[in-house]
């Protein structure tokens, strides 16, 4: 027996040791692989650096390209975001010749969920009818941040999006937080604005996806859409009647004063406080009276916006003001004295 537990703890020992071994050699083969991955890198951003300033690359640099083409693609994607003018173009050139978009279009179809996410976001320097080809077949990608991108890519080359249709194929998730998504509405909005307000009107959208598609059309910047946004200044959703008034604000067209008005007396404190910004960014001074009253909401954030915009809405704005400080009231009352010592107009 004593053998017996004399044999395991040498066993147990030894195995103890062979696994620091083991550590201690992968740390010191990762650390050199890391090292010379590094080095080589840092040599390929000089060499396609220094080749800008040539009239064509040499085969050096070619061969160099073709031989570390996932590390290459990485390089030239870095670097695209920091060269302007002729230097992008000759960059762009030498990626050409290179076969990166190739590696791109290649990545995009079969790679990772990484990597087909950097190759259609790397692909927007590479447009070609065979990159649109991909790009269009990745927007039925598994990974929503994948078709997104790929999306994003087709949209920064003014190509229409089949928005709908990419909404429908992903509605169980759609409702979830994407900045993608979002940025996607932002760009297609001035070129397909019709399909953006069908968005906006299908009530079965979840909530977040049409609050995006109306804050897109609001950084469309047409005041062509003051009109369809209004319509919404009634709809069921508080958080829509807040991007309307939001959006009415930065159209900043007076023919928005309607729903404005009765936005400010919305049953909801985030649409008054957000319509009663609105009104001052418009210059709405018809709705001075409506903004006074807010100054005696229940809620602050509501009474600060509308001081506010009082205080911008030139003599008849201030005027009321000034009323307001020497009221009986005492929440209009400070709240007015605030606005008008934070602009030393007290």
């Amino acid at each position: 027996m004593l053998r017996l537990i004399w044999m395991t703890s040498l066993v147990l020992a030894a195995v103890a040791v062979l696994t620091v071994l083991l550590l201690v050699v992968g740390r010191v083969v990762g650390g050199w692989t890391a090292k010379r991955y590094q080095r080589r890198r840092a040599m390929l951003v000089t060499k396609i650096l220094s080749s800008l300033e040539e009239t064509s690359p040499t085969q050096e640099l070619l061969d160099l390209l073709r031989r570390h083409r996932s590390m290459a693609t990485g390089v030239f994607t870095e670097i695209f975001e920091l060269v302007r003018g002729l230097d992008q173009q000759r960059l762009a050139a030498l990626a050409e010749t290179s076969g990166i978009p190739q590696h791109l279009q290649s990545m995009l179809r079969q790679g990772s969920i990484p990597a087909r996410l950097q190759a259609a976001e790397t692909l927007v320097w590479f447009p070609s009818s065979e990159s649109r080809a991909v790009l269009f077949e990745a927007l039925s990608d598994r990974n929503d941040d994948v078709s997104l991108a790929a999306a994003t890519c087709l949209a920064d080359w003014h190509i229409e999006i089949p928005i709908a249709q990419l909404l429908e194929a992903r509605k169980d998730r759609v409702g979830r937080s994407s900045l993608r998504l979002e940025a996607l509405l932002a760009r297609i909005a001035p070129r397909q604005t019709d399909d953006v307000l069908k968005i906006v009107a299908d009530l079965a959208k979840p909530e977040r996806v049409r609050v995006a598609a109306i804050d897109a059309l609001a950084r469309a910047k047409s005041f062509d859409l003051v009109g369809p946004l209004c319509t919404y200044a009634s709809d069921p959703t508080a958080a829509v009647r807040a991007a309307v008034a939001r959006g009415l604000g930065i159209l900043g067209h007076p023919a928005a004063e309607g729903a404005v008005a009765s936005l400010l007396g919305d049953s909801d404190w985030q649409v008054r406080a957000d319509a009663a910004e609105a009104a001052g960014r418009i210059s709405l001074v018809s709705l001075v009276e409506a903004l006074s009253d807010l100054l005696a909401d229940d809620n602050w954030l509501v009474r600060f916006r509308a001081g506010e915009a009082l205080a911008v809405l030139g003599p008849e704005g201030l005027a009321s003001l000034r009323r307001l400080v020497l009221s009986q009231a005492d929440v209009p009352r400070r709240m007015a004295g605030l606005i008008l010592a934070e602009r030393g107009l007290a």
